[in-house]
């Protein structure tokens, strides 16, 4: 089993490859990704998004291992746009208020993708 630890907003957690990393909850909605896979202490990968694209990020994730899609796979939401090109990395970009996707968006290891879903299940109930 994972190691999870809770701390007010922030869930600590090792990814079934062993690379711990965190997900903080931030009060301007946003959330926080970090990904210490690097060899030098302290260093790590970080991402900042909306809140709000983590649900259909976890939809999207349960629907590619339930294997109802193949890779390529692209899932439209309101919030944004979720696809996989291949099996490392998931590939997020937002919407505007308008709908129009961001230009700019962030590609998040699949490894740390599959602990949120596995592991935390706060990342599933929060309430953004």
């Amino acid at each position: 089993m994972n190691k999870r630890i809770v701390v007010s907003n922030t869930v600590e957690f090792t990814t079934k490859a062993g690379v711990r990393s965190v997900l903080s909850y931030r009060k301007d909605g946003f959330v926080e990704l970090r990904y210490y896979d690097s060899l030098v202490k302290g260093r790590y990968r970080s991402w900042k998004m909306s809140g709000k694209m983590l649900p259909p990020l976890l939809a999207f994730w349960n629907m590619h291992r339930s294997g109802s899609s193949t890779i390529p796979s692209v899932m439209h939401a309101d919030e944004g746009e979720m696809k996989m090109t291949s099996d490392k990395t998931v590939s997020l970009k937002e919407s505007d208020e308008y709908g129009n996707l961001n230009m700019i968006g962030i590609d998040l290891p699949s490894d740390i993708v599959q602990s949120l879903c596995d592991e935390i299940p706060e990342a599933r109930k929060a309430d953004f």
